[in-house]
């Protein structure tokens, strides 16, 4: 399980990374828009991204496990997680506002 999370919690802060820095590459333009983002948070391959099957479990994943509730198990795990899951949250609310005011 603990690899599960790395692998979930690495993927969130390359994507957070990615957003920040403003970052090009084929990874990072397809996580710094909002349809990316919204495929990211709903668990799916943002569109970009190679939809192999361990990408599509990968994403799959990281949506499950930043919805579950923390255990005193892996809570540090968890928290780390959960923890750039809400700014990607945040990001991704932020664009929708942007967005919807634009329209």
């Amino acid at each position: 399980l603990k690899s599960e999370y790395e692998a979930a919690l690495d993927m969130l802060r390359r994507c957070k990374s990615h957003i920040e820095n403003k970052e090009k590459g084929e990874e990072a333009l397809a996580v710094r828009c909002r349809c990316g983002l919204a495929s990211l948070l709903s668990g799916r391959v943002p569109s970009g991204i190679d939809e192999s099957p361990a990408n599509v479990t990968l994403f799959d994943i990281t949506s499950h496990f930043a919805r579950l509730p923390s255990s005193s198990a892996c809570s540090d795990w968890h928290s780390s997680l959960t923890e750039v899951w809400s700014w990607l949250e945040c990001k991704y609310s932020e664009w929708s506002d942007v967005e919807s005011r634009c329209d």
